[in-house]
């Protein structure tokens, strides 16, 4: 890639793009964010292919691109914030596992 061969580039993606949309989806857990993600990762690893030194191996240094991209995405969004409204109501009307398991012990089942 970086001796500009024609087409090297397009092996390091096919090689390497599975990969990269696994870590990218494992930070946003939807296809198309981590779609997105990928294609992010292999423009900045083409633009930044002058500064690669060889001194990892490209799987590490698309992988350190990608927690890059992935984290700058995820602190842009900032936190998932849940309305108050839309939080689950626990039904304490139902026997705890510690009342259950004290009942089991008066009355056990024969």
């Amino acid at each position: 890639c970086r001796a500009g061969r024609a087409g090297a580039f397009d092996v390091l993606v096919e090689r390497h793009r599975r990969d990269v949309y696994r870590l990218c989806y494992r930070f946003v857990g939807n296809h198309e964010d981590a779609s997105d993600l990928s294609q992010d990762v292999f423009l900045r690893a083409f633009r930044g292919l002058g500064a690669f030194r060889g001194g990892s191996s490209v799987a590490t240094w698309l992988y350190r691109i990608g927690v890059n991209v992935c984290l700058n995405r995820v602190s842009a969004k900032g936190p998932a914030v849940e309305p108050i409204g839309d939080l689950q109501v626990i039904d304490e009307r139902t026997e705890s596992p510690s009342e259950r398991v004290l009942r089991g012990e008066v009355d056990p089942v024969r």
